[in-house]
């Protein structure tokens, strides 16, 4: 029987994160000292930082070692890429991923690597509580909310950035190379059984949330367009009732106009404007839609790197 020991990889995407790697190092040596399951490999991507990030990452390598893997985007191309260039540097038998920025505990891949076996080969953990303020605390219930009502019923209700999965989903991941879409959507679509932990999310203690707003919002339409066809359903349905209204609408004038004769008043102007003013408004908004899913079926289209590398330090 083989002792040979498997070895478990976890990515970290950085961005801004220098004022907070120093504590997430100490983190790490208290993680490595509690944990001899598995060998650990820890990879950490610069996504194109303008702070000390990198020279904070390389302190952690000059601590850690072989351990560490170091590679430097050069521009900042978001995290879902940060991510997918971890993976490709990744050399473990199962790979994790979490934030820089100590909100979530390194602990939490203790507790999952005792779900994974033959039949399951993700784990993700689930928020069940978070403390990032009332504003975006009340935006991502919402978010999350939508996103589990109307696009994908088994989304985590409190989001997901923490997850692992086996080398055999990470080589089925890059190779469909899907782009505009959410981690944790195409695991959770991925076809292979997977098991969720749930735990809450700490208050941010060192640095800024990077995460503004706009961009919550785009990984929405992200996650909409990307997993369902929703939108292009509420263009078809609305465009029905809209010309069912507009049938019955021009019957009521041609009706009123043989009632009227007589009539020399040139009336309506008021209606038409208004009606022209909500058609131009929907057939813009619905073009709009479906210019989000062109754009997306382009990127998937050219497949345009997701990434380039500036510097790397993987030895």
């Amino acid at each position: 029987m083989s002792t040979e020991r498997k070895l478990f990889s976890i990515v970290f995407p950085v961005y801004q994160n220098g004022k907070n790697l120093p504590h997430l190092a100490k983190e790490l040596a208290d993680f490595i000292n509690s944990f001899n399951k598995y060998d650990l490999e820890f990879v950490f991507v610069d996504d194109g930082s303008t702070d000390d990030s990198f020279k904070q990452m390389q302190n952690i390598k000059d601590n850690f070692g072989s351990q560490v893997k170091l590679i430097q985007l050069s521009k900042n191309f978001g995290q879902g890429s940060a991510m997918r260039c971890g993976w490709e540097y990744a050399s473990g038998d199962y790979i994790g991923n979490i934030s820089s920025d100590q909100q979530d505990p390194l602990i939490l891949f203790k507790k999952m690597l005792k779900l994974v076996d033959i039949n399951t080969e993700i784990v993700l953990a689930t928020r069940s509580d978070r403390n990032d303020g009332f504003i975006i605390n009340f935006c991502s219930s919402i978010f999350y909310f939508f996103v589990k009502k109307f696009i994908i019923p088994d989304f985590p209700f409190g989001g997901c950035d923490v997850y692992l999965f086996s080398k055999n989903v990470k080589n089925y991941l890059l190779l469909k190379d899907e782009r505009g879409n959410h981690n944790a959507a195409s695991l959770i679509n991925s076809g292979f059984h997977y098991e969720k932990i749930s735990y809450t999310r700490k208050k941010r203690k060192h640095g800024k949330n990077q995460t503004k707003i706009l961009k919550r919002i785009t990984v929405l339409i992200d996650i909409i367009v990307s997993n369902s066809h929703l939108p292009i359903r509420f263009i078809s349905s609305t465009g029905l009732i809209i010309g069912i209204f507009g049938i019955g609408f021009g019957i009521f004038i041609i009706i009123q106009r043989l009632i009227n004769l007589s009539s020399t008043e040139h009336m309506g102007w008021a209606s038409t404007i208004s009606l022209l003013s909500i058609f131009s408004g929907l057939i813009l908004f619905s073009l709009g839609i479906i210019g989000e899913y062109f754009w997306r079926i382009m990127e998937n289209f050219k497949k345009d790197p997701l990434f380039s590398v500036k510097k790397r330090t993987i030895d």
